[in-house]
């Protein structure tokens, strides 16, 4: 996982810095306490937990 997508500098499922950004909600990396927000490009319609 790249660290400009878990500072919200790019699109967390694309990679894409150059579209219009909006907020997709947060993520905590396993074993962590930081909550890192997030932000999608709308390349995908749906996230899915897993």
């Amino acid at each position: 996982m790249s660290i400009a997508r878990l500072h919200a500098e790019a699109c967390f499922y694309c990679g894409a810095v150059t579209k219009t950004l909006h907020s997709a909600g947060h993520v905590t990396l396993a074993r962590q306490d930081r909550v890192w927000p997030i932000v999608t490009c709308g390349c995908r319609s749906q996230a899915v937990a897993s």
